[in-house]
């Protein structure tokens, strides 16, 4: 802080306004750093004092607390802007690369359906020529053809499991999947589809426990997609299981839903791959599942079939333990 007296003094002084006689200057200062001066001038020699100089630098302290915080209010001001400008184009960018991505999955969706119908039909004509030369009704057939013909069969049958899931997925992406809702007796179901469990499981000797109720109410839903469910649950549980294991279905009635759970001693699945089990194209990477293939969408197609049930799939699993496959099945579908 400086007083200058008199300023005619003064042999630096530069006299800016002619009738200043004295003046005083107090320094405004922001963290060590002086960012501007409070200036006072007067018409008047020895016009200023020390309690001048005590007032006028409290008020510098805070003149300069204010400027500081002015000047930041405008450098926020000026991010902020900037930040605007930033976040508007980047929002632009990701809707044009969204409409990209969107325009390509429909592409991608349509060659998948497109495709598969086209794979379909002829693998159906070779599956049909197949059950007829297996069952020796084009000829004769030595066992060792015999035996080749039932692996081709096989194998067309789990290629046309493929393309089915495929049409399922594209049918659900572009949300055309639909389904047929009418009563449903869900032990009547399970009591004629028992013996179909029971020799999907004979494979490898796996023996099925079924744990039902005496009674279930009558709900309404999609038979064939109630069937798929079950077939994709209980297919997964017998290829994850080795051989002589268990195979455990437990039906129970809950007060908004019936509650169905798929119980295997299977590989069972690492708590990591737990929350993606269920999307698209996800499988869980061991060498019994790089040993069996599959596209990865069975799980994702029977959660999209069991929400449109108005129930949802869970799964709890234990690595070298099994896993239990929970879903339920509303009891107030209309």
């Amino acid at each position: 802080p400086i007083i200058a007296s008199d300023i005619s003094k003064i042999p630096f002084y530069k006299k800016q306004a002619p009738k200043t006689k004295s003046e005083i200057a107090v320094p405004l200062i922001v963290e060590g750093k002086v960012i501007g001066v409070l200036n006072v001038e007067s018409k008047e020699v020895n016009a200023f004092d020390n309690d001048d100089l005590l007032y006028l630098s409290a008020l510098a302290d805070k003149a300069a607390v204010a400027i500081r915080n002015a000047q930041l209010y405008e450098k926020i001001k000026n991010f902020n802007l900037e930040l605007k400008k930033q976040v508007d184009k980047a929002t632009k960018d990701l809707r044009k690369a969204n409409k990209e991505l969107e325009r390509l999955n429909q592409i991608k969706s349509d060659f998948v359906s497109t495709v598969s119908h086209e794979l379909r039909t002829p693998l159906t004509s070779v599956q049909g020529y197949i059950s007829l030369m297996h069952d020796g009704d084009v000829g004769p057939t030595t066992v060792e053809q015999k035996e080749f013909l039932g692996i081709i069969k096989e194998e067309s049958q789990r290629l046309t499991r493929l393309i089915n899931d495929l049409l399922d997925i594209s049918k659900i992406e572009a949300g055309k999947m639909q389904m047929t809702f009418s009563d449903f007796n869900l032990l009547e179901f399970i009591n004629n589809y028992k013996k179909e469990i029971e020799s999907m499981a004979s494979s490898k000797s796996i023996k099925v426990t079924f744990i039902l109720p005496d009674k279930l109410p009558s709900i309404k839903a999609d038979v064939d997609k109630i069937k798929q469910i079950f077939n994709n649950l209980i297919s997964n549980a017998v290829k994850f299981s080795g051989k002589n294991s268990m195979l455990k279905i437990i039906i129970k009635v809950n007060t908004e839903d019936i509650q169905i759970d798929v119980i295997d001693q299977g590989i069972g699945i690492a708590q990591k791959d737990l929350e993606r089990i269920f999307e698209k194209f996800q499988q869980v990477d061991t060498k019994m599942t790089r040993k069996t293939g599959g596209t990865g969408l069975g799980l994702a197609i029977t959660k999209h079939l069991i929400e449109g049930h108005g129930g949802k799939i869970w799964v709890k699993s234990k690595l070298g333990e099994g896993s239990t496959f929970s879903f339920t099945l509303s009891k107030n579908l209309k």
